[in-house]
């Protein structure tokens, strides 16, 4: 496969991770060669280390796998000094994706700018049914504007955001791009991952809009 530009990040093909199915990649290594990747998307990292949600976090249906891990993971901080050792040797670009206010943001982001291999900042706005219910769709963005612009005036690398739906409430169709461009024109989004429903997929749109679930796919605009 030949290179391609995401985002302002230069990777040798367009295979990227979702955030959270390989962890932080070590655990990965001894199944497949992390360097066949276009890139290395991280676990969404939170300022604190966060337990995750209690049990069960895997509930079958008859639509497949509903899937609540509650962004376990052990910080940032643990991160930099321990699991970011294994991905030094990679050749690979590394996407650190992180969460959190928009001061926690901050906070992160310059830490992890400071790590060579890590060469973009992907801004998960985790937001759960309850949070939105309870901010509202206006507050919701501007909560999600916040949290990027913190992570663009942090750090000197390219800024990605995975916006999230929040089920029942959210439309199926994410933001694009070029829309976010015009709603917060100063801050310099390099790229977009989303969550989105997979009406235009199937026949049978599962999503919570259409009366099932959520499936998780991932974009890049």
């Amino acid at each position: 496969m030949h290179e391609v530009l995401v985002g302002g990040v230069t990777l040798q093909n367009p295979i990227l991770n979702a955030a959270g199915t390989m962890g932080f990649g070590s655990s990965y290594a001894d199944y497949i060669d992390l360097n066949r990747l276009g890139g290395l998307v991280t676990r969404t990292m939170t300022a604190a280390p966060r337990p995750g949600a209690s049990n069960p976090r895997l509930w079958e249906t008859a639509a497949g796998l509903l899937n609540h891990v509650g962004l376990q993971n052990p910080g940032y901080e643990k991160f930099a000094q321990i699991f970011y050792r294994s991905l030094e040797k990679l050749h690979v670009p590394v996407v650190a994706s992180i969460t959190g206010t928009p001061d926690e943001i901050r906070q992160m982001t310059g830490r992890l700018c400071e790590l060579e291999r890590v060469k973009a900042i992907e801004v998960n706005l985790y937001c759960t049914y309850e949070q939105y219910r309870t901010m509202g769709y206006a507050a919701y963005l501007e909560s999600c504007c916040r949290q990027v612009e913190a992570a663009a005036q942090a750090g000197d690398r390219p800024v990605w955001v995975m916006p999230l739906p929040p089920a029942q409430s959210a439309p199926c169709v994410p933001i694009p791009i070029g829309l976010w461009h015009w709603m917060r024109p100063d801050i310099p989004v390099s790229a977009l991952r989303w969550e989105v429903c997979p009406a235009r997929l199937s026949s049978r749109c599962p999503c919570s809009r259409h009366g099932g679930w959520h499936r998780r796919q991932s974009w890049t605009s």
